[in-house]
């Protein structure tokens, strides 16, 4: 018989109330002896916290098994952070109303003394980060299989330490990754692209960094120049800061298409998803009324006159001139309108303090992530290097044509210059 992402769930929820019982700490969670299935009790802030760490490291353990860690190494393995994770369930869970659901700087900013059910903590979980129970077969799977062989002769290369270097220098960091990675559904992605999140997560290893205006500069023909070619799925991510009642509030988004970039002037792509990511984590996944997935376009060189202008940036969702996400040509102002605006992706608020008005930010930071692996990146580079043969090619001069001086354009832009309003006189 098949087991269900439900009972998975509820397999965790017991193994980490046993755990806890082992550990000689308390407990809140209690269970009914003639229906496994029903679980009552409640979770704070902390035990949140607590319970998505333990399961970080059994997934860890599943995706990574080399990557064990020396013993009594505590620094082996760094924790992600996962604040927006744990504020994200607190909020929601505990039925906060809307205009504190996207308040950082509300009075109400702990919830230490606050505790949610678990039934609700349940629910939240199937609607936010699904994923979280895919995972568990593989882990149990890895224990049975690491209990019938010797692991110190299976394992030929020393344990490496996983060292998350985006933490400190970028905006995808390990809780990042693997909250978008948690939250992924099927269609939208599969196994590959969780996967290539949860190599962030757990380890290193990073996917491609395309594009990160704190490197490569602000604005869109910064950006194009850096992402044209790459045909794979991305992952863009903006940071920005608004004011709101004398107080600058912080904030992170996201988007994810699952194709590259293309200078257009409507809107394309067949699947996306935005996101919700700091200060609390949040997903809005196709609904299937429309198809606004992505647009961005950029003025062509050389076009002097368009009779209806289109809008020069990037965007996601809502219309053209009316979109739910946009993000101006200089990478400086980002625009977010109401849900209402949109029929392409789910409802809600991707920014704390938003209203039913349209809000506009300051952008701190705007990254761009390859999710392709090596082919897209691969076939990024030979575009490159295409175009450079193209452009080569074109600056190239025939000088054979303008052997005779007389005909040549030089002679002809130098009489001009010279006196153009002399009379030429006619040789008879």
């Amino acid at each position: 018989m098949q087991t269900s992402a439900s009972q998975y769930v509820n397999l965790l929820f017991m193994l980490f109330h046993e755990v806890r019982k082992r550990a000689q700490l308390p407990s809140k969670l209690k269970f009914t002896d003639n229906e496994a299935d029903k679980i009552d009790g409640h979770f704070s802030e902390n035990d949140i916290c607590v319970f998505l760490w333990f399961c970080w490291v059994m997934e860890h353990n599943a995706w990574f098994p080399d990557l064990r860690g020396e013993k009594n190494d505590a620094s082996s393995i760094q924790l992600p952070e996962i604040n927006h994770l744990v504020r994200s369930a607190m909020v929601i869970c505990s039925g906060s109303d809307r205009e504190e659901l996207h308040r950082e700087n509300s009075s109400k900013t702990s919830y230490a003394d606050v505790e949610i059910t678990a039934a609700s903590f349940y629910s939240w979980i199937f609607a936010t980060i699904p994923g979280l129970s895919h995972w568990f077969p593989q882990y149990v799977q890895g224990v049975i299989q690491r209990a019938s062989i010797n692991l110190d002769v299976a394992v030929q290369t020393p344990p490496q330490k996983a060292v998350h270097s985006s933490d400190a220098t970028g905006l995808l960091t390990s809780g990042t990754a693997w909250a978008i990675a948690l939250a992924i559904r099927a269609p939208l992605g599969g196994e590959w692209l969780m996967e290539s999140l949860m190599s962030v997560s757990h380890s290193s290893i990073l996917p491609d960094l395309i594009y990160r205006s704190s490197q490569h500069g602000k604005g869109l023909n910064r950006f194009w120049s850096q992402v044209e070619g790459y045909n794979g799925p991305s992952l863009i991510l903006v940071s920005g800061t608004l004011t709101q009642d004398g107080n600058d509030q912080r904030f992170v988004i996201g988007a994810f298409t699952n194709q590259g970039f293309e200078n257009r002037d409507s809107f394309y792509g067949s699947s996306g998803a935005l996101y919700a990511l700091k200060p609390l984590f949040r997903s809005f996944f196709p609904t299937g009324r429309d198809k606004s997935f992505v647009y961005s376009h950029q003025r062509r060189i050389g076009r002097v006159y368009e009779a209806r202008p289109r809008p020069v940036g990037i965007a996601f969702g809502g219309t053209q001139g009316n979109e739910r996400v946009f993000i101006d040509e200089d990478f400086a102002r980002i625009r977010i309108r109401h849900h209402g605006v949109d029929k392409t992706y789910q409802p809600g608020f991707l920014i704390p303090g938003q209203a039913s008005l349209t809000t506009e930010a300051t952008i701190l930071d705007v990254e761009a992530w390859g999710l392709g692996g090596k082919i897209a990146e691969q076939g990024q580079t030979m575009y490159k290097r295409r175009e450079q043969l193209f452009t080569e090619q074109r600056r190239k001069v025939d000088l054979k044509t303008f052997a005779n001086w007389e005909d040549s354009p030089e002679k002809m832009m130098m009489d001009l210059m010279g006196n153009p309003n002399r009379v030429q006189r006619e040789d008879r």
